[in-house]
């Protein structure tokens, strides 16, 4: 498994207890509400005007997005780090030394290479938990931005 799956599953299991208590805060809203009006569509509806995208836009789940949105990036400029660390490293050996390395049979096979984070954060959600995909629909602007040199903040 990839530093990237590991992450990914430590996402899974936090946007669904962030989901969850959104969902339980966007029916306390809801139950506030009833008293008030005639039905639990109105209810509902009068309590969109003030948060209009629904329970994905409470702050527990832009949280859990914005966390690992910036996680990914650093996990990334970690991946983009070592990888030039190794390339220099083999340039420095001399002839007779550079024969390689033992292969690790735990991570053979596996090259990790950078994962941009929206692809992490919503494309990796439509083939593993397309449950979670739907409820994020809701929020249309990503929680994270860039500093002045461009770096994801």
């Amino acid at each position: 498994m990839t530093r990237h799956e590991e992450l990914f599953e430590g996402y899974v299991r936090e946007l669904k207890q962030a989901r969850q208590s959104a969902q339980a805060w966007w029916e306390s809203l809801i139950n506030t509400e009833l008293p008030r009006v005639n039905g639990r569509d109105v209810a509902q509806a009068c309590i969109r005007k003030r948060w209009p995208r629904g329970p994905a836009s409470h702050p527990f789940v832009l949280t859990a997005f914005r966390q690992y949105y910036l996680a990914c990036d650093t996990l990334n400029l970690r991946l983009k780090q070592e990888a030039a660390h190794e390339h220099k490293s083999s340039m420095d050996l001399t002839a007779e030394q550079g024969w390689g390395t033992a292969d690790n049979p735990e991570t053979e096979g596996q090259v990790e290479t950078p994962v941009p984070p929206r692809v992490f954060t919503i494309d990796w959600l439509y083939d593993k938990e397309k449950d979670l995909l739907a409820f994020l629909s809701d929020v249309v602007v990503f929680p994270v931005g860039l500093d002045e040199a461009g770096r994801i903040i």
